[in-house]
């Protein structure tokens, strides 16, 4: 019995000598451990912005802005019933969407904002080459100038949002896309979108905001990509027009 005794007491000692180590080593690596901050803010929504989403689709108060519009094959799919620029119930692709969107935005800038617009699919090219007045002739001029754009190519969203930021001194970009990037150039290989994101956080040195409008996606990995963008840069919001044409409104800040 008193075997048993001493045996079961040096048991007990061991196991708090072992714990008591444990802990220790747990204590010292827990201060060398850099966790991330859990944010704030996740839970609250930072407040609309006026570029998109209010009746008026005001985009006052900011002084330079860039569209970059996806015109690549993909857009040319997905038939649907949405709103036009007329207040009257259409029917159209994700172009006719992305389309009707770009001119609700372009029509509510005042003219203290300086604006142009950037066309990409696999290769990209601008409205007016450098940033204008948000005047009415321009305004006019730039929604003309989208209405033309014909979906052709693959889609290098990565590389012509990457070009677009090293290119112009704007704090403001936004992204109107079905969020599917593929290739960086035209007849390269097909990239996922984690890249294309990466290309494009890459090149925002100067910190510049990234909103993203998804048009119809018809998967969550598209609006994964959409999410992470907008979240690597600024962070953006995320708007997303789904097939039955409703837009839901997200906040990104704090996204992982």
């Amino acid at each position: 019995m008193e075997n048993f005794v001493g045996l079961f007491t040096r048991f007990v000692k061991d196991v708090l000598v072992l714990m008591s180590v444990l802990v220790t080593v747990l204590k010292r690596l827990a201060g060398k451990l850099k966790l991330p901050p859990i944010p704030e803010s996740a839970e609250t929504p930072p407040e609309p912005l006026p570029i998109y989403g209010s009746e008026e689709y005001v985009a006052r108060g900011i002084p330079d802005l860039v569209y970059v519009i996806d015109y690549s094959c993909s857009m040319h799919s997905q038939w649907q019933s949405f709103t036009g620029t007329n207040g009257q119930q259409t029917l159209g692709y994700r172009m006719d969407r992305a389309r009707s969107e770009a001119a609700r935005m372009i029509e509510g800038m005042g003219e203290e904002t300086r604006f142009d617009v950037v066309a990409h699919a696999c290769t990209w090219r601008t409205c007016f080459e450098q940033p204008v007045h948000a005047t009415q002739a321009n305004k006019e001029a730039a929604i003309a100038w989208i209405e033309e754009l014909e979906v052709a190519g693959t889609t290098a969203t990565g590389p012509a949002l990457a070009w677009a930021l090293e290119t112009y001194e704007c704090d403001t970009f936004v992204l109107i896309t079905d969020s599917a990037p593929n290739t960086l150039k035209s007849g390269s290989e097909v990239v996922d979108w984690k890249t294309h994101a990466g290309i494009i956080a890459e090149a925002n040195k100067r910190g510049a905001t990234i909103h993203v409008l998804v048009v119809a996606p018809t998967n969550e990995e598209r609006v994964n990509f959409a999410r992470v963008v907008a979240a690597q840069n600024g962070p953006g919001r995320v708007w997303v027009v789904d097939a039955d044409a409703e837009i839901l409104d997200e906040h990104t800040e704090g996204l992982k």
